[in-house]
């Protein structure tokens, strides 16, 4: 008996100087690493759920992080972990983050952990309409919408718009001259945008400020920067402002700020939207993940123009 109660004894002994230097090499990788690889480190201790970040733009991989990662988490009473994983718009992802002031709820790790993932998803559109969606929008809306109102006082040393209407004109990739048929199709024209603005309008006071966010055409693949289609002087000659590839951060703000918001077929606007203080209008398509239940879903089967077979490199 005395043998075996040894034997646990010097067990014990070692277990516990085992953890001790492990925990001191921690505490000292803590003290000495940057921040980043501390937030890194606890990371991988996360015991929960994770998504791998996608590829693709900001828009994309913030509403995929935040619905299928946060939100199903949530519902599963899970740990969200976040998103890990590399890709070249991660700068964007984390101001965008930052400046929602959703860091800690929705962390990214520059790389996934050598353990086994246990990726977090479900079913989010048929989810929309749960006591535990609704639940979790509130407390994600309350905080991206006290950042905003701090980042526009920040952009404007404390001055607001008394009326805010802000249209996102999708281009970009969508240019129907360089774009497969498939995706163009995502393509509204200026005609779809004019009278949604005009209608707000006249809803609010004659001096209601109008913003228009686009960018320029740059073709399927991204290979060339070209002038939209269309051109923006139909919101010029309205005296819009009209901001051209300028700072994604001040556009999601605006969405989230704006007393009406008009978005396109992209979820660079249906992602900021979610969190919108003002009237919200989208366009219904097949990529709409979460309608909200206070979102103004619109028909309409205008696009961009005409293709030529579908291909990438017609001429303009």
């Amino acid at each position: 008996m005395q043998k075996i109660m040894k034997k646990y004894r010097t067990a014990v002994i070692l277990l516990c100087i085992q953890l001790t230097v492990r925990c001191t090499l921690f505490l000292r990788k803590k003290k000495y690493l940057k921040k980043e690889q501390v937030d890194l480190l606890a990371s991988y201790e996360c015991d929960g759920g994770w998504r791998e970040i996608r590829r693709d733009r900001s828009g994309s991989a913030m509403r995929d992080m935040a619905l299928k990662g946060s939100f199903c988490a949530y519902e599963a009473n899970i740990t969200y972990c976040g998103m890990c994983g590399e890709s070249e718009h991660m700068d964007t992802h984390r101001r965008l983050i930052d400046a929602l002031g959703l860091s800690e709820i929705l962390p990214i790790a520059e790389k996934c952990p050598e353990h086994k993932m246990r990726i977090i998803d479900c079913n989010v559109r048929s989810k929309t309409q749960t006591s535990k969606f609704v639940e979790w929008r509130k407390n994600l809306t309350e905080t991206v919408q006290a950042h905003a109102q701090k980042e526009i006082a920040k952009r404007t040393g404390g001055l607001k718009d008394e009326c805010l209407i802000v249209a996102h004109v999708r281009r970009g990739d969508l240019d129907p001259r360089y774009a497969p048929q498939s995706v163009a199709k995502k393509c509204l024209p200026n005609s779809y945008f004019l009278p949604l603005i005009e209608q707000a309008q006249s809803r609010y006071p004659k001096d209601c400020r109008v913003i228009v966010y686009t960018e320029k055409s740059t073709g399927f693949n991204r290979s060339q920067v070209v002038e939209p289609l269309e051109g923006n002087k139909d919101f010029y000659d309205r005296n819009y402002t009209v901001v051209v590839g300028g700072d994604e951060v001040a556009a999601w703000i605006d969405f989230v700020r704006a007393d009406e918001f008009i978005g396109s077929k992209s979820s660079f606007s249906e992602f900021p939207a979610i969190f919108a203080q003002g009237n919200v209008q989208l366009p219904a398509h097949r990529g709409n993940i979460c309608p909200m239940p206070d979102w103004t879903m619109l028909s309409t089967d205008k696009n961009c123009g005409k293709w030529t077979n579908g291909t990438r490199k017609a001429e303009p």
